[in-house]
């Protein structure tokens, strides 16, 4: 069996995506936070934060964030782009 390597960033986002689905947030934007902090450049975690605080969180101002920096790694994130952009329109019309 293979041994986690707990500097890998993408065991952390694997972990946080157990987590929010699981219903567990805090847990999973703890592990979202990890991945990111290895990978300042992981675009799939800082979408995954900004839905965990959009979505389940209801925090709009670190939502918006979140999806902003995953737009600023959008050439990491080629396919969610779009509905990146979308979910920021759409908490933005929430204000």
């Amino acid at each position: 069996m293979a041994e986690l390597n707990y500097q890998d960033f993408e065991t952390y986002y694997s972990r946080g995506r157990f987590y929010a689905h699981k219903g567990n947030y805090d847990r999973a934007i703890a592990e979202f936070n990890k991945a990111i902090e290895l990978n300042l450049n992981f675009a799939q975690a800082t979408v995954n934060l900004g839905r965990a605080y959009h979505r389940e969180k209801g925090d709009k101002k670190k939502a918006e964030f979140w999806y902003n920096e995953a737009l600023r790694n959008k050439e990491f994130l080629p396919d969610k782009g779009a509905i990146v952009q979308q979910w920021l329109k759409e908490l933005q019309g929430q204000k």
